[in-house]
């Protein structure tokens, strides 16, 4: 039996602009699957993963993602997950059936 390829999903976040002593902190998440219509946004990390949940096996880039993008999504991942790191950015990660790459 075939295996069943996963779809490419892309993301990004924005962010309160940098500033001194102050971390950017989120208020946008945007997903794109590559098909007409398929961009979508929410207000948080925690409602982006729960809809990405859905979606089935898929994959995950991000612009930046393994050295800012990412991060804000550690709070998702299972104690112990095994993570990629190359050249000191996150190169690729697990949470579920959704497979994080940089």
């Amino acid at each position: 039996m075939a295996a069943r390829k996963r779809r490419i999903y892309t993301i990004d976040v924005e962010t309160d602009p940098f500033m001194r002593d102050r971390d950017p902190r989120p208020f946008l998440w945007g997903v794109y699957d590559g098909e007409p219509g398929g961009f979508r946004t929410f207000d948080d990390a925690e409602a982006m993963m729960k809809w990405l949940s859905h979606q089935g096996p898929i994959i995950v880039y991000a612009h930046n993602g393994g050295k800012f993008d990412y991060t804000y999504l550690f709070e998702f991942l299972e104690p112990y997950s095994e993570i990629l790191i190359i050249s000191g950015r996150l190169a690729k990660f697990s949470i579920g059936d959704i497979e994080f790459r940089d």
